[in-house]
């Protein structure tokens, strides 16, 4: 499963305190005043900060961290009652124009720039599209275009792909809608094209001074 689909279904949360508790007491003891202090140091104390989960959930609805995750002992996956849209967030850049990336070009014709905006297009949509446990897993031969590129073939051929297919479609409606922001200017209003201002603001007595004056000077 990839992030993003991770993310829509799956919400980070608290264990149950007794879960805690139980975890806690079953490292290993350094004695009691020491283990006391380890609660008191170890888990979270704004506990506001996530959900919690209830004792009687069932384990299927709930997903372990990795022993190496550092909130292991304390924190866990709950599945969601209703599945939501992630916001995503670039650091940088967003990801660039499907124009930039010369799709229908041969690699080896490609200049730096081009070869740019491809690995960084590519790195941006796996990591959110791709399930992978190390960076490694997201480049073919040092390369995440490659690997990308690879799964757009078999994407197109309606072949199996280990990229999350929906990825594909989230990626064109991103496209999409750049595509449509650039090229279609914003309608006017009618009603503020069609309003005047016939209040006594600063910026209409002035513009009525002028106007006075230039009467005037049209009379002489």
């Amino acid at each position: 499963m990839c992030a993003y689909e991770m993310t829509m279904h799956y919400i980070k949360v608290l264990k149950p305190r007794k879960t805690l508790l139980k975890t806690l007491f079953s490292m290993e003891s350094r004695g009691n005043e020491q283990n006391n202090d380890s609660i008191n140091n170890d888990v979270p104390s704004n506990e506001s900060d996530f959900p919690s989960t209830n004792d009687s959930q069932s384990n299927a609805e709930s997903l372990e961290f990795n022993e190496l995750h550092p909130n292991q002992k304390f924190t866990c996956l709950k599945k969601r009652k209703h599945w939501v849209i992630p916001m995503t967030y670039y650091e940088g850049a967003a990801l660039c124009g499907l124009e930039h990336l010369n799709l229908d070009d041969v690699i080896n014709h490609t200049n730096s720039f081009t070869e740019e905006y491809r690995e960084d297009y590519a790195k941006i949509a796996l990591l959110m599209f791709y399930p992978f446990r190390t960076l490694d897993d997201i480049k073919n031969n040092g390369s995440h275009w490659k690997l990308f590129r690879r799964e757009l073939k078999l994407h197109r051929a309606d072949k199996t792909t280990t990229m999350w297919r929906q990825g594909f479609d989230i990626l064109q409606h991103i496209e999409d809608r750049k595509m449509l922001q650039s090229n279609t200017c914003r309608t006017p209003d009618e009603i503020t094209e069609n309003t005047k201002n016939r209040c006594n603001t600063p910026g209409s007595r002035s513009k009525g001074k002028k106007n006075k004056k230039t009467d005037t000077e049209a009379d002489q």
